[in-house]
């Protein structure tokens, strides 16, 4: 795969991830992203970000070991990597967008960090995505419940 392939299907998953959110933005359900959720709800919500990347990570791990032809890896590798991005931005980008708007500029905060994240995923070291990632979860996690 080149570096352009790689950065379409980087961008790939950023739009099924924005379609996703935008469908979640017209249903009621737990990532209805028009309101807010408390601190505790957001945190609630993290182990279920991680399990999800324990499970592509063990699928992805599982699919290499089998000794597939090449084209058939890297077909398997690459729909589970999306599956897994997709799940994982779309409950972690839900709950940032939910958190934030406790704060009374929180859609815009929110918008900044989602950015920066998918800009840090796509032209910077990981280390940088990883770390905005943190930030992020922990500026979600450190608003107070309700704003005065």
């Amino acid at each position: 795969m080149t570096q352009n392939q790689a950065t379409l299907f980087f961008l790939a998953e950023y739009g099924v991830t924005a379609v996703i959110l935008l469908f979640c933005y017209f249903r009621k359900n737990f990532l209805d992203i028009r309101r807010g959720i408390s601190r505790k709800t957001c945190l609630k919500r993290l182990p279920f970000v991680v399990l999800a990347a324990v499970l592509g990570i063990a699928c992805m791990t599982g699919i290499y070991l089998l000794r597939w032809g090449r084209e058939t890896t890297i077909i398997a590798l690459g729909v589970v990597q999306l599956l897994m991005t997709v799940a994982i931005d779309t409950l972690l980008f839900a709950s940032w967008i939910q958190r934030y708007q406790v704060y009374p500029r929180g859609k815009e905060l929110v918008t900044v960090v989602i950015l920066m994240y998918a800009v840090a995923d796509l032209f910077m070291p990981g280390g940088i995505k990883y770390a905005v990632l943190v930030v992020g979860t922990a500026l979600a996690l450190g608003i107070p419940n309700q704003w005065k």
